[in-house]
């Protein structure tokens, strides 16, 4: 039983998850950019990122996870378990396009933006029971109730198009710029579990376990999860200020992302579960014979047919994570050094609490400049991020991580994260 659990909470945690890393706060439609664009100019710009990131749970024993290894106790207890623990997780990629014409119909500074998109994220809450129970058995909690209250699970992989507007204008030495976006958005897989008043009580012998569950399933078409499938169409609606003070040298940027939502075709299912299990297990009398036994009406066919038992085959919408960042940065030597203090939040994903983060960004020349960034909060607790940027001709490259330190002392940390960017100005 504790490795059939173990097993089910790792495929919770890490379903369709293919990478593991992108940093929460990093600029990933590129809102930051807009003002920098000229007329005439065009820019694509391609970026990958990924990011994970725990209340509770370390690199070591994620990474064991996603490897298969061998999990003891003792990593078991290297984690940081609470009553309620967070988890989150997202692999993004990203083409963009930009151009800003001479002039558009009858207005000038007007700019076009054009993005495609991939996006899978799993956000989790889980108590600490529901963690025990899955990697230790319910041994543990002999004449004791396992509480799951309040736990979720969300799995989400959609891909999308945007395409926006966005406007520069000048007065009085300060620079707007204004962008509106719309996407339309493929939904390819969705799964959404919600545990609501749930618990297992095991009897202090072992002759018996009660499982009360109230949960909410929500599902995508389980046949169709390849790249692309169409399951459910959506969209959205996505916003960016960039307010720029050139005498005070000083730039507020506000982007709100993926005000939308996606409704799931007609071959999704809603499972919702509000019973009492009561099992005694199965008493087998010859251990030889063991073809008696074999069909038992407690099999797992026929206890996950009880289980799932109200199930419906219908559409559903859900609504989407809405990212929203707000910042402001100033320089503080003039062409060298770079301060941003910043704060976001990802909402309807049961982030605990926004990031707030502040990133020094130094300019050694006009082609190399590097970052460093100390950001507390989100899924996470502290994080330290180092960056590099390097222009070469009309070509521009970032890489960095948002956590440094995972890669050092993995089993004290607990969030990993990689970002790339490759931007061509012509």
């Amino acid at each position: 039983m504790p490795k059939m659990n173990k097993y089910i909470f790792t495929l919770l945690l890490i379903l369709i998850v293919s990478i593991t890393s992108f940093a929460q706060i990093n600029d990933l439609y590129n809102y930051n950019y807009l003002h920098k664009i000229e007329a005439k100019e065009h820019k694509i710009d391609i970026t990958s990122n990924s990011y994970y990131a725990s209340s509770s749970i370390n690199n070591g024993f994620f990474n064991a996870l996603l490897t298969s290894n061998y999990i003891d106790n003792d990593l078991k207890a290297s984690n940081n378990i609470d009553d309620l623990n967070y988890f989150g997780s997202e692999s993004f990629s990203n083409i963009s396009y930009y151009f800003v014409p001479d002039s558009f119909i009858c207005c000038n500074d007007f700019g076009f933006k054009f993005d495609l998109s991939n996006v899978s994220r799993i956000n989790a809450r889980f108590t600490g029971d529901l963690f025990n129970l899955a990697f230790y058995g319910n041994k543990m909690f002999a004449g004791e109730t396992a509480d799951f209250t309040n736990s979720f699970f969300q799995s989400l992989t959609y891909q999308k198009f945007s395409f926006g507007l966005f406007k520069q204008t000048e007065s009085k030495g300060n620079k707007v710029t204004y962008y509106v976006g719309a996407s339309i958005i493929n939904g390819q897989e969705n799964k959404d579990i919600s545990l609501y008043k749930s618990n297992l009580f095991t009897e202090e012998t072992g002759e018996y376990i009660d499982f009360d569950m109230q949960m909410r399933y929500y599902y995508s078409n389980e046949g169709k999860t390849d790249f692309l499938e169409n399951n459910g169409i959506g969209g959205a609606v996505n916003f960016a200020l960039i307010y720029e003070n050139i005498e005070k040298n000083y730039i507020i940027n506000l982007s709100v992302e993926d005000i939308g939502y996606i409704k799931w075709n007609k071959s999704a299912k809603q499972t919702y579960i509000d019973s009492i299990f009561h099992f005694e297990g199965v008493e087998i009398e010859d251990i030889l014979d063991y073809e008696n036994y074999s069909s038992s009406e407690i099999s797992k066919d026929s206890l996950m047919s009880s289980i799932f038992e109200n199930t419906s085959i219908s559409s559903y919408t859900k609504l989407l994570n809405e990212r929203i960042n707000i910042s402001i940065s100033k320089n503080l030597i003039p062409n060298n050094l770079f301060t941003t203090l910043g704060l976001g939040y990802l909402y309807n994903s049961g982030e605990p609490k926004p990031v707030f983060y502040t990133r020094s960004n130094y300019k050694y020349n006009d082609k190399i400049s590097n970052y460093v960034q100390v950001a507390y909060g989100g899924f996470t607790m502290f994080q330290v991020g180092l960056g590099a940027n390097v222009n070469i001709n009309h070509f521009n490259l970032t890489i960095a991580s948002n956590n440094i330190i995972g890669l050092i002392i993995p089993d004290k940390t607990y969030s990993q994260s990689v970002f790339v960017r490759l931007g061509y100005l012509f």
